[in-house]
């Protein structure tokens, strides 16, 4: 337990609440999380949870601008829209495409993991950093699909952080856990309400 990982925690949830209630700032707060996270994770020789904090700093500055820009799709003023709209897959079929990458890049990540270096839990870890960057996508996007996504990471991630160590990040997780379910059932809710808002104009 360190410092520096407690902290990232508590930006970690931060930035998870945020994006339930569909806040624009979940963005700025989750780049903080993962800037700390690629220290903590480094010093736990969880090389590709590591990496992967590496690319979310990319995907954080990307989702900041994709939700900033979607705030158009919202009412009220300009400046009081912190608020994303949601939405769903086009297609049931998009989910082969999904389970696809994250079964290839599991397998890339897993196979140089083992062969480059002393990874601990290789193949565990490197499902949570492959599901984790199909998940981030699809949050970016604002793709209600990304919720069970995170819900199967945040499962996983509790059981390889609590082997290595790491009991304030895989407590972080089992409350991931459960905040992830929370937004899983809020967006759902504000898609309906968004519907509901839709046809009442019509």
């Amino acid at each position: 337990m360190s410092t520096l990982e407690i902290i990232a925690a508590l930006f970690g949830l931060a930035c998870v609440w945020l994006t339930i209630v569909r806040n624009v700032w979940s963005w700025p707060t989750g780049l903080v999380q993962v800037l700390l996270l690629i220290v903590v994770f480094w010093q736990a020789k969880l090389y590709a949870d590591m990496l992967l904090q590496v690319v979310f700093v990319v995907f954080q500055v990307y989702g900041w601008w994709q939700w900033t820009l979607s705030l158009g799709d919202t009412k009220g003023p300009v400046s009081s829209r912190i608020e994303v709209a949601v939405r769903t897959l086009p297609s049931p079929s998009w989910w082969l495409g999904i389970l696809s990458s994250i079964a290839l890049l599991t397998g890339l990540f897993s196979s140089s993991l083992i062969y480059w270096t002393d990874a601990q839990y290789p193949i565990a870890d490197s499902f949570i950093a492959a599901t984790s960057l199909v998940a981030q996508t699809l949050l970016a996007k604002r793709f209600i699909e990304s919720w069970p996504l995170w819900i199967v990471v945040d499962s996983v991630a509790m059981f390889v952080f609590w082997g290595r160590g790491l009991y304030p990040t895989a407590i972080l997780y089992g409350v991931f856990w459960i905040m992830a379910v929370m937004g899983w059932m809020e967006w759902v809710r504000s898609q309906r309400q968004q519907y509901e808002a839709r046809t009442d104009t019509r």
